[in-house]
């Protein structure tokens, strides 16, 4: 909808995927005027492709525009391949405004914070339960995301630190008291929360630095991206359990700051 004159293709299509794969340069330039390429990590190839056309045509700004759904993966490509070329933008889950715009908005405040803003739990046509989506989405993440990252080994105990961290969203950060929780060492929990962070699971809120009349607490503040996940992974099963509990402040904290963070990251401003 944002750039409706651009042909779109996914890598979602096994027969565009292998066709890409066959020769990448000649599928670029089929697309004379540029296209939106979905799933675009899962054809490594076709960012060496872009590189050498991008050096060779005249220089046009959002030509090609690329979604990727695993950011470790696009990051590694687009280093390799497009370092300097490629302008990135991050899409967070749905903010407030966007769900007004598109007549999605809970008319409970309490639904939305629990219900949290991943796309998926707003697809009328789907209708996915939110337990059984938030469960299959952390098990698509592990798999595709972190697996790579961390010993395999490690991946069920790194399960269990997403779910610890939770814990701790909307407090500030304490690796040592994780560290300790999971049996881990400080330097792992430093790592790992590195992964979460670069994924957009959490996100850290530096302290104010400009105050330099009063002392300044330097340890961040730890929060979840979504309130939704969060609430998952704090097993809270419905609004009510939300309302009842003793994270309630936590979540709603989480919320917030979620927003700001959209409004930034949507306006393409740095964080």
């Amino acid at each position: 909808m944002t750039f409706p004159d651009k042909k779109y293709v996914t890598f979602d299509d096994k027969n565009m995927r292998e066709l890409a794969k066959s020769n990448p340069a000649d599928f670029i330039m089929a697309f004379q005027n540029g296209a939106i390429i979905d799933e675009a990590q899962k054809v490594p190839e076709i960012f060496d492709a872009l590189k050498l056309h991008v050096d060779s045509a005249p220089f046009t700004p959002g030509k090609f525009i690329l979604i990727c759904s695993s950011q470790f993966r696009l990051r590694k490509n687009m280093s390799d391949s497009l370092a300097g070329r490629a302008a990135f933008l991050k899409l967070l889950p749905f903010s407030i405004k966007e769900l007004k715009d598109a007549d999605l908005m809970p008319k409970n405040a309490y639904d939305l914070i629990f219900g949290g803003q991943y796309p998926p739990l707003y697809d009328n046509e789907k209708h996915y339960i939110a337990e059984d989506w938030f469960e299959s989405y952390i098990d698509t993440y592990l798999d595709l995301d972190v697996k790579d990252q961390i010993n395999k080994s490690n991946l069920s105990t790194f399960r269990k630190f997403i779910q610890i961290c939770a814990i701790y969203s909307g407090q500030i950060l304490s690796m040592d008291s994780i560290a300790k929780q999971i049996g881990i060492s400080q330097p792992t929990v430093k790592s790992w929360l590195s992964i979460l962070e670069n994924s957009y699971i959490i996100h850290f809120l530096e302290p104010d630095t400009n105050n330099l009349g009063r002392s300044i607490v330097k340890t961040p503040k730890l929060y979840f991206v979504d309130s939704g996940l969060l609430c998952h992974l704090l097993r809270l099963e419905n609004k009510e359990d939300l309302l009842l509990s003793k994270y309630k402040g936590a979540v709603v904290e989480t919320c917030a700051v979620a927003e700001m963070l959209k409004n930034r990251m949507n306006q393409a401003k740095k964080t």
